[in-house]
């Protein structure tokens, strides 16, 4: 999984802006400043992850992605940023982050749910991101949030402030969580949620444009196409896998049917590319299982479990084969 070259520029600039030494930053994450000049590169998402966890430390800012979103001003999102900002009205503009930001993050899944009176945006890191990450995660959810409710305000110019935040993490400073979000806080939620009255979504976005909307949103079309059509079909079944799937395998007829074809006709063309459905899976369950070993909290029985291993001793003997 990758992110744009865009967001970790604007993200290191801002931990910088926060007391992180910028060039001690680069040379921790192993990426130099001229790297983060092509702002529509793709970056691979383990630098991210590496990015939040020094970010926090040389700053010293536990609340630190709560603080940068909260000055953030979408220009790290390219196109995309310009989109929302040519959009009819809030909820138009939600609803083209939510429907895009997989040009620009793999990581992160976004969706705008409507129910009765009240509209539910919900963002959520890839379950294994969060899981070989959870700093990252945590620090990139809250920074999407804080960055949301700044951003209901500087498109509309009015006081659209959440009615009430879920947050899936511990509770910390209430307060601070309270002042930045402009809303009620809910810690050890369900999910990651900003909770709105309905009526937010139609209130209209003071920089609307016709004309830049249609241009921005077919070019972010092209964006996407591009990009999709770029990866191998090994690639897509192992991010179906990775995310649909949250890293547990399915038997082939069923991801074969997320994919719209036959389980037939999906290993052979897997045969074309010269791999399998069952090395995708193995390969998947390397890469999870190894990420997750590097974290303290993690053990291997819920490792296994979460794998669908029948027993540690299965998983430690697929742990061996790996090593081998």
């Amino acid at each position: 999984m990758h992110f744009q070259a865009s967001i970790l520029r604007n993200h290191i600039y801002s931990a910088a802006n926060h007391g992180a030494n910028f060039h001690e930053l680069c040379r921790r994450i192993n990426i130099s400043p001229e790297q983060l000049n092509n702002a529509e590169a793709m970056i691979p998402s383990e630098i991210g992850g590496e990015f939040w966890a020094h970010a926090v430390e040389m700053t010293g800012d536990e609340f630190l992605g709560l603080h940068m979103g909260s000055e953030s001003n979408n220009t790290e999102f390219g196109m995309l940023g310009f989109l929302a900002k040519s959009c009819r009205t809030l909820g138009d503009a939600i609803t083209t982050v939510c429907r895009y930001n997989d040009t620009i993050s793999g990581e992160f899944i976004y969706s705008l749910v409507v129910t009765g009176n009240r509209a539910v945006l919900t963002i959520e890191a890839v379950p294994f991101y969060a899981a070989q990450f959870p700093v990252a995660a945590q620090q990139a959810v809250e920074y999407a949030m804080a960055g949301f409710t700044r951003a209901f305000h500087s498109l509309s110019g009015k006081s659209a402030n959440p009615e009430h935040v879920e947050l899936r993490y511990p509770k910390r400073d209430i307060k601070e969580y309270e002042r930045i979000l402009r809303s009620s806080v809910t810690f050890q939620a369900q999910r990651n949620g900003i909770i709105l009255d309905k009526s937010v979504l139609e209130i209209p976005v003071i920089s609307y444009d016709a004309s830049l909307f249609a241009l921005f949103n077919s070019l972010l079309e092209q964006k996407q196409q591009a990009l999709r059509s770029q990866a191998t079909l090994s690639e897509k079944v192992k991010r179906m896998l990775l995310v649909n799937f949250k890293g547990q395998v399915p038997h082939v007829d069923i991801l074969a049917s997320e994919m719209c074809m036959t389980a037939r006709t999906l290993q052979r063309k897997l045969l074309e590319e010269k791999t399998s459905y069952r090395a995708i899976c193995n390969e998947v369950r390397k890469e999870v299982a190894t990420g997750l070993l590097g974290q303290a909290a993690s053990r291997k029985e819920d490792i296994a479990a979460l794998l669908g291993y029948a027993d540690v001793r299965t998983f430690q003997r697929a742990l061996s084969s790996w090593s081998r």
